[in-house]
Formats: structure tokens, C-alpha cells, sequence
């Protein structure tokens, strides 16, 4: 009986440990609440609150990728007694398609547009192993130089301390203290802070250097149900209920196109003509009549 307990326990405990080990890192509407601080011709200063955050999924070949879109609002900062600038001045939002992610096992790939896929993190690692070169840290004498862990949304995921030409934190699923697809090599004219990570709505890992961690938009916001696009499938015009303008049209593998799109004057629908562009599936962001941003998918026959 005792042999018998005993195997319970460790059958028991490897069925746990292989679920740990199984966590999807992006299953719950992963969002990276980021901010940007740039030199614009000093003493202009460009700050750009911006929002990484996945949108659903799309296939490239065989191959099923996350989309990682990025909502950004961006403000100029005069820093100087001297008389403004004219230049340094405005705020601008824009929603655009940044990349494609996919996990394989404790290994996150990225896709960007016209470039081939590349290992961006593997978090498969041990006390003074070394990281691979990949996207986010190019260098190859990074060192784990220590083991951790912390609490998100429930799940312990790993932390561990980078030492070498950089130093940081790589965060299991998150990232690094630089965010998700942000370089831990810092430029100059630019620096980037990582304030939080939001999964299904709320805040479950905050960076405690900083005290914001909102939101720059409602993502709800983005999935608007008034939006009407017919034909759909289409290989010609299609009418779009519902919309203001058309901020940008983009195919699966990320590249934006050009779509001609107009506007009709007699019942204030928008146009867009379809001839041009190849066969697939399209993302098209826009504007709704009551100003707020959404997107919607068409398909090229």
C-alpha cells in the first residue's frame, strides 16, 4: 500500500509540474502598457503612451501566429524657457499592425512585417546559462545571474537577472523590464519604460519603478459590432456602414496596402474599391461615425 501511495504521489506530482510547464503565455488578452520618451530637436521632447496588445490570431503558411497591434498617443513637450517652437506642438493617436508572436513550448518568435521569423525570448533557463541572440537582445555574453519568481494572475512565473553588455530582468511570458518587443539596448535619442501588464482586463504585473498603470485605450473599444462591410467576400466595391474614414488597410504577413477609398455623398457610407489588391484576408482600421477606432476583416476572393 505504501509502494502503491507513494507512486500516487509521484504521478500526481509530474501531472502538475507538465501543467506549469504548459502555461500559454498569451491565451488571456495579453496588453503591454509602455511609454516612450524622445528627443525631437532638444528641447522638444516627444512622449508617446502606447499600448501593445494582441489581436487574435492569423495564419502565415501552415503556421498560427498571435497579432500584436499598437495604439499610441503622442504628445510634444517644450522644455525650455526660450519662446516655443512652432514645430513643437500638437498631439497625435494612431492604431497600427506592429508584428506576428507565436509561443513553442517556454520559446516566443516574432514576425515582422517582410522579414523572416526570429527567436525574440526562451525563457528555458538555467542559474549561468547564456542567452541566445535573439530580437530584443542581440549580444551573445548576457548571463543568468539569478533565479526568481512572481505572481501573475495566479500562475508563479520565473524572473531572472541578466548580467553583461546590458543588465535587466527577463520576466517568464512578459518579457524584459523594457517590455515585450522593446530592445534592452536603449538608443540615445529615445528611452523606454515598461509600466505594466494587463491580462483580460486587468492589471496583473506592475513594473514598481512607476506608479501609472492604466490603459491608453478601452480595447473594447476597437471591437465595434456597428460596423457593417458588404460584399464580404468581395473582389470588387465594398460599402462600409457605419465608418468615418479608413486609417489603414493591412494583408495577414503585416504590410499595409493601398486602397483607394471615398466617401458617398448621398447616405455618408464609405467605398472601398478591392479590384487591386490579391486574394486573402485583410485587417482595415478605422474610424466610427462617433470617432472612436475599430477594426474589421475583409476577405479578397
Amino acid at each position: 500500500m505504501k509502494r502503491i501511495a507513494l507512486l500516487s504521489g509521484l504521478l500526481l506530482c509530474f501531472v502538475f509540474q507538465t501543467k506549469a510547464q504548459q502555461v500559454n503565455y498569451f491565451e488571456n488578452s495579453s496588453y503591454w502598457r509602455m511609454q516612450a520618451t524622445c528627443l525631437y530637436g532638444f528641447p522638444c521632447v516627444l512622449i508617446n503612451s502606447y499600448g501593445n496588445y494582441i489581436s487574435g490570431d492569423t495564419l502565415v503558411g501552415d503556421i498560427t501566429y498571435k497579432k500584436i497591434l499598437t495604439y499610441s498617443q503622442t504628445t510634444f513637450q517644450w522644455q525650455s524657457a526660450e519662446p516655443e517652437n512652432p514645430s513643437c506642438f500638437g498631439a497625435d493617436t494612431s492604431l497600427n499592425f506592429n508584428c506576428l508572436i507565436r509561443q513553442e513550448g517556454k520559446k516566443v518568435y516574432v514576425k515582422y512585417p517582410s522579414s523572416d521569423e526570429a527567436l525574440m525570448y526562451d525563457f528555458d533557463l538555467a542559474l549561468n546559462d547564456t542567452l541566445p541572440s535573439t530580437s530584443v537582445h542581440p549580444q551573445t555574453d548576457l548571463v543568468v545571474t539569478g533565479i526568481d519568481s512572481t505572481l501573475v494572475n495566479g500562475e508563479f512565473r520565473k524572473t531572472f537577472q541578466i548580467e553583461g553588455s546590458a543588465v535587466f530582468t527577463l520576466i517568464e511570458g512578459i518579457g524584459t523590464n523594457f517590455g515585450l518587443l522593446e530592445s534592452v539596448f536603449q538608443m540615445l535619442e529615445c528611452s523606454y519604460s515598461f509600466l505594466c501588464y494587463w491580462e483580460n482586463g486587468m492589471p496583473v504585473y506592475e513594473n514598481n519603478d512607476f506608479q501609472v498603470c492604466d490603459q491608453v485605450m478601452n480595447i473594447q473599444d476597437l471591437q465595434s459590432p456597428i460596423i457593417d462591410l458588404f460584399p464580404n467576400p468581395t473582389d470588387q466595391i465594398v460599402t462600409i456602414n457605419g465608418a468615418k474614414s479608413v486609417l489603414a488597410i493591412y494583408d495577414m504577413s503585416g504590410r499595409k496596402v493601398d486602397v483607394l477609398s471615398t466617401v458617398n455623398s448621398s447616405d455618408g457610407t464609405l467605398i472601398l474599391d478591392a479590384t487591386a489588391l490579391h486574394s486573402g484576408l485583410y485587417m482595415i482600421i478605422l474610424t466610427t461615425q462617433n470617432g472612436k477606432m475599430a477594426s474589421t476583416k475583409m476577405i479578397r476572393r
